[in-house]
């Protein structure tokens, strides 16, 4: 027989009916709270790439205020230095490597002043490097194109000095200072190319820079990078550089702020 009335009680089905519309009102306030919580990570989103952007706009103010206070210093080295400093470019010319066998110093221009009797922080230079068959591979000249070899023979600026400093090539800090290491307790360079030695002098010895002086500086590989290649210079490759030295330029440092922000944004 088939059945014309409800068989389950009524209780039954107001329970059933409350359970259904529970799992609505439940259902409905689900989609709601994922439609809120979409909206509010959505807004989160927007808040926090504003703030991002804001930063990366501040970043961009602090370095171009960084690389005009770079390029003022530069336009101050080359209205300084520049026209002295050009004049020892035709100095670049090719050499013979095999030649090289002991360092060779040789004064172009005459400084003022003491000698320079140790590597520091505080001493400024300028310098040309070059390799034996005339290829210039850095200076201190200001250069648009570094991949065109013949563009620092027409520039017309200086980048700002460098700073002598402990890391340089040991050939270079014994031209730059006439002794072993750069170091005022080294042994000194003599003018032979040998270095004094507690039981011999030299005949006559190698100073220091002066405030001024340019000099040429050529360097066996032993005392350059020795058998290993560095970048575009060769391995086994014997350097030759003009330098000069200049009176102290302090570096600009970029600020605390400058430092923090882009390593925030941009540091691993």
């Amino acid at each position: 027989m088939i059945a014309t009335e409800p068989t389950t009680s009524k209780k039954t089905r107001i329970a059933v009916i409350a359970i259904a519309t529970l799992m609505i009102v439940s259902t409905g306030a689900l989609f709601i709270g994922m439609a809120l919580s979409s909206n509010n990570q959505g807004r989160i989103e927007e808040i926090l790439l504003a703030e991002r952007n804001a930063k990366l706009a501040r970043l961009d103010e602090l370095l171009f205020e960084f690389g005009e206070e770079l390029n003022a210093l530069a336009a101050e080295t080359t209205e300084r230095h520049f026209e002295t400093f050009a004049s020892f470019r035709p100095e670049v010319r090719s050499f013979v490597a095999d030649n090289v066998n002991v360092m060779q110093v040789r004064i172009l221009r005459e400084g003022t002043g003491d000698p320079l009797n140790d590597i520091s922080d505080e001493n400024s230079i300028l310098y040309l490097g070059w390799l034996a068959n005339g290829t210039v591979f850095d200076s201190s000249f200001d250069i648009e194109n570094p991949q065109d070899a013949d563009a620092w023979r027409t520039t017309t600026g200086l980048r700002f000095p460098t700073r002598a400093s402990q890391q340089f090539i040991d050939g270079f800090k014994i031209g730059m200072v006439g002794r072993r290491g750069g170091t005022s307790t080294g042994a000194r360079l003599c003018t032979d190319g040998t270095f004094a030695e507690p039981d011999r002098d030299c005949p006559s010895i190698v100073e220091g820079m002066r405030i001024g002086e340019v000099r040429e500086i050529t360097i066996p590989f032993q005392l350059a990078y020795g058998e290993s290649a560095f970048g575009n210079i060769p391995a086994m490759s014997p350097l030759r550089f003009i330098v000069m030295r200049v009176p102290f330029v302090q570096e600009p440092e970029p600020s605390d702020e400058l430092f923090n922000l882009y390593m925030e944004l941009h540091g691993q």
